[in-house]
């Protein structure tokens, strides 16, 4: 297996920087803690998104968000914040929606 580090490499506190041959910086691989950590800070300024109810797991960029929303727009609002999120590759939005009494 080739080893993700090469001399156009960078580690930085939260993942890896990736540059090009004239030193350019191309992307940034973000350690999935630090994604979450980054996604969850981001929501949090959304006060009506219920993140109680709300599940992340993050795996290589790869976002599934899962857990229960009483509106429809709040599980839209939710993944369009977290698509948002540098590092975020891909959604995958198994929220439900369950209105109150049901």
């Amino acid at each position: 297996m080739e080893s993700p580090l090469k001399p156009n490499n960078i580690i930085l506190n939260s993942g890896l920087a990736v540059f090009n041959e004239d030193d350019t910086q191309v992307s940034t691989i973000i350690d999935d803690t630090e994604l979450k950590k980054s996604i969850l800070n981001k929501l949090k300024w959304y006060s009506n998104s219920q993140l109680e109810n709300i599940s992340i797991q993050v795996e290589k960029g790869l976002v599934c968000l899962s857990g229960k929303v009483t509106w429809v727009y709040q599980k839209m609002v939710i993944a369009s914040i977290v698509i948002k999120v540098n590092g975020v590759k891909e959604i995958v939005n198994k929220i439900t929606v369950a209105p109150r009494g049901l």
